[in-house]
């Protein structure tokens, strides 16, 4: 019976009920995440959330390296971020690696900075201002929730957060 509801319309599917439950006018952020591979190039994703910090602490827990630093900007309407969003997409094709994953070098993190700051203005009129987060709590938090699920992620996790946090220097870890 529900089937058929759905299937005529009449009904929405659960999973689709956040699109309802979210206001139109809800504000938008853009977010960007960096996360250091073993081979020296960084791993960035770029997107757009309502809720940047825990989209950001969600990718944090995905990503097999550990988080080196996270960022968001308060872009505006949905249609705002999504358009910030393609536009910073389209001009970084060459170091798309899959979805939203881009990898670059120091270099190209540079020229991501530049691309940013001049999209985000042409599109909102505003100046970008980032909202750094603080890398050693969320640090904390995902391997605490890891510790649980993923024990070899957990060990990546802790160590990333004993050399940000200071107790083992950076040195010392690569060894």
């Amino acid at each position: 019976m529900k089937q058929r509801d759905i299937a005529e319309g009449t009904r929405r599917h659960p999973r689709d009920l956040h699109y309802e439950i979210r206001k139109k006018d809800e504000m938008e952020f853009v977010y960007a995440a960096f996360f250091e591979t073993p081979t020296g190039r960084v791993l960035m994703k770029f997107g757009r959330s309502c809720v940047p910090a825990k989209r950001i602490r969600d990718i944090a827990m995905q990503c097999p390296y550990a988080i080196q630093q996270a960022c968001f900007a308060q872009a505006g309407s949905k249609a705002i971020a999504t358009a910030i969003e393609y536009s910073i997409f389209r001009r970084l094709k060459v170091f798309h690696t899959r979805g939203e994953w881009y990898e670059m070098d120091e270099e190209e993190i540079k020229l991501f900075g530049v691309t940013v700051f001049e999209v985000f203005g042409r599109v909102t009129g505003r100046k970008l201002k980032w909202t750094h987060m603080d890398m050693t709590a969320m640090l904390a938090e995902v391997a605490e929730s890891l510790r649980k699920f993923n024990p070899v992620r957990y060990m990546i996790a802790a160590k990333a957060l004993a050399v940000k946090s200071g107790a083992v220097d950076e040195k010392e870890e690569k060894e």
